[in-house]
């Protein structure tokens, strides 16, 4: 009851420990249970931590649904401190990290905070980079409520110079992320002392990500997994594959600014990114990156399904852009079935231009051209 579980190493000296914690195997665990009063997790604090948990192990923060006192149970932290160090991996069927608060108190994977209490105590290093690297692999599973990846929080010693980077990997069959919103890489509009931050979050080989997510200015989505969710682009990076690959989206995707970045490198399937949504496809500002990889250049009338929706919207003024040839002459792209064509074969280079479009009124996905 208003405990804490802290991580940490002596960030003042470089050669100290690194604050390291283990759990593994099957019947292993760490259980935080949480009485009438807030408690912490506060995992790569200051200073490198690592957290391995293996082979069915769990750590798990509990409570009791409804009787959390002000704003959570559970203040979660995967860093802290500026110029902290986290790796945490979740591996294997079975294996479990849980910390999941109440209220929309949030879980922070990448927080850069300096606080000074003018007493000789200074929590972080002024213009230090903090890195918090998340890793569920082969069946491991990551539960936080409302996540945050490289958040702006500041502490009343904050700079201004100090950046918050967060990366999380979900990777392999069966691995899961459960959240209730994921925000990856949202700036902050307000405070000119806040960190600098930077979200990625890669879903890839079979994983799952069983939430909203919202990709921020500073968010990159990428991968060839699977969300269960809608995504909401609101002017960061979303890329489907893995060099190339399909991202599947069981929910809508919309964006209203920031890039998709599609990658062609051939006509076979797997050789070009497929964005495939069960939902709608709302696309109302930002750009679309068209980017031939591999020394690929298309054919004549080489037909590519890019985008796949029950139905999809783009609007008039979204930019289209070329990279990896060198003349958009002759492409061609639907915006209402998500087919993208060449009648006139380019060259090879590298351009950025406007792609006109080709308004086709075909708004059923399969029918052919």
């Amino acid at each position: 009851s208003g405990g804490r579980f802290v991580t940490m190493n002596d960030f003042t000296n470089p050669s100290a420990p690194v604050g390291t914690v283990r759990i593994d195997g099957p019947g292993s665990s760490i259980n935080i249970e949480r009485g009438n009063a807030i408690s912490m997790i506060d995992i790569g604090s200051q200073g490198t931590s690592e957290m391995t948990i293996t082979n069915g192990g769990k750590f798990i923060a509990s409570r009791t649904p409804g009787t959390c006192p002000r704003f959570a149970c559970f203040d979660g932290q995967l860093t802290n401190a500026a110029g902290s160090q986290l790796n945490l991996t979740v591996n294997g069927a079975g294996s479990e990290f849980t910390v999941v608060s109440e209220n929309n108190q949030a879980m922070h994977i990448g927080k850069a905070v300096v606080i000074d209490d003018g007493n000789g105590f200074r929590f972080g290093t002024p213009g230090g980079t903090s890195n918090a690297n998340v890793n569920i692999e082969n069946g491991g599973t990551f539960n936080t409520g409302f996540a945050v990846v490289a958040t702006t929080s500041a502490g009343n010693a904050n700079t201004g110079t100090e950046s918050a980077n967060g990366l999380v990997r979900v990777e392999g069959n069966g691995s899961a992320w459960n959240a209730d919103d994921i925000a990856i890489g949202f700036p902050s509009a307000t405070n000119p002392l806040a960190p600098k931050n930077s979200g990625v979050v890669i879903v890839s080989n079979g994983a799952e990500i069983n939430s909203r997510v919202f990709v921020g200015a500073n968010g990159i989505l990428a991968g060839n997994g699977t969300v269960n969710g809608t995504v909401d682009n609101r002017g960061g990076l979303v890329a489907p594959g893995l060099s190339p690959g399909t991202l599947t989206i069981n929910g809508d995707f919309l964006m209203s600014s920031g890039t998709l970045h599609l990658e062609i490198g051939g006509t076979a399937p797997g050789m070009f990114d497929m964005l495939d949504v069960s939902g709608l496809i709302d696309i109302t500002g930002g750009d679309i990156l068209f980017d031939f990889i591999n020394n690929f250049v298309p054919g004549p009338n080489d037909l590519l399904q890019l985008l796949s929706a029950s139905s999809i919207s783009i609007a008039s003024d979204v930019n289209y852009r070329f990279a990896g040839i060198s003349s958009a002459a002759g492409a061609m792209f639907d915006p209402l079935t998500g087919r993208f064509q060449f009648v006139n074969v380019p060259e090879p280079g590298v351009v950025a231009l406007l792609l006109g479009a080709l308004l086709l009124l075909r708004r059923r996905i399969g029918n052919s051209i």
